[in-house]
């Protein structure tokens, strides 16, 4: 999710196919549990209307998160429409939630 959300950024913004490489590590380096992604991008990407490689692309950190925001909350939410996960979490509605999320910068 983490890569297509990136990908689908990169061709809306430069109209290019980037190259992505996401690792997850589930631990820190004191072996406590601490979940993240590693993202690997290319600098550059390839303008497939134009058979033409663009090498830089300026990747605006906001409009990534916010690609990654929306990747996340639409996963979240077609699964509570599916009810593969419950509509409550912590005595707070997931659908409520989701909606304060989407607006957040």
């Amino acid at each position: 999710m983490a890569a297509e959300a990136i990908e689908l950024w990169a061709k809306a913004r430069y109209g290019v196919r980037i190259l992505v490489v996401i690792v997850q590590q589930t631990f820190g380096g004191f072996l406590n549990f601490h979940p993240h992604l590693h993202v690997m991008v290319s600098a550059g990407g390839l303008r497939e209307s134009e058979n033409r490689w663009i090498h830089r692309l300026d990747w605006d950190e906001r409009e990534l998160m916010r690609a990654w925001r929306y990747a996340v909350i639409a996963f979240l939410a077609e699964a509570l429409k599916k009810k593969v996960i419950k509509p409550m979490l912590f005595g707070k509605d997931l659908a409520d939630m989701f909606k304060v999320q989407h607006k957040r910068e």
